[in-house]
């Protein structure tokens, strides 16, 4: 089942777009927390369809707002991004984006990740109240295995393929190495 989702023919523009902020400002902090772009999509509450039909699985796939290389569209614009078709200079960009954050974060190891943020920041007390209060220990199943159609599985990872080249690629600034964390 889908819970408001509808089609839209353009995705709206940010208030404030990330290229005017001044990154080079030495009194800015700023985080790129970075996510698989397929567990993105499944995460939100914009989408409840695991037992979905092949027809309700196909409406969100091909749902742009939802389904199509959102962080590149986030980190280098929004007249980035036709799905399989998006020109890899958006990933150019949105990869210059990601270098001028002063840390890089891989959601998948979150907690380990905000721990070294704070260590690095001589902050421990936030790093102790941090893992506290969210200690993500939930874990779900792969997102192969929580869509129940091959189909729509690989036609969103080509859909997103620059996305998660992007993803892929900014684990190697990650702060925190998640393969090697426990």
């Amino acid at each position: 089942m889908f819970t408001g989702l509808t089609s839209s023919p353009s995705i709206p523009p940010l208030q404030h777009q990330l290229p005017e902020t001044d990154w080079e400002n030495p009194r800015l902090l700023s985080i790129a927390p970075m996510r698989h772009p397929i567990d993105r999509l499944l995460s939100g509450s914009e989408v409840q369809i695991p037992n979905g039909t092949l027809h309700e699985w196909w409406n969100y796939a091909r749902d742009d707002r939802f389904t199509d290389n959102f962080a590149m569209r986030i980190l280098s614009g929004y007249e980035c991004c036709k799905g399989a078709r998006t020109s890899p200079v958006f990933l150019e960009r949105a990869k210059a984006m990601v270098r001028r954050f002063t840390y890089v974060l891989d959601v998948a190891c979150m907690d380990a990740g905000m721990k070294a943020v704070a260590d690095d920041l001589n902050m421990q007390n936030f790093a102790l109240s941090y893992v506290k209060q969210n200690n993500h220990k939930h874990v779900h199943q792969s997102a192969k295995e929580r869509i129940p159609y091959p189909e729509v599985y690989e036609y969103l990872l080509e859909k997103n393929r620059l996305d998660i080249e992007l993803y892929e690629w900014s684990k190697t600034l990650a702060l925190v190495n998640c393969s090697l964390e426990s």
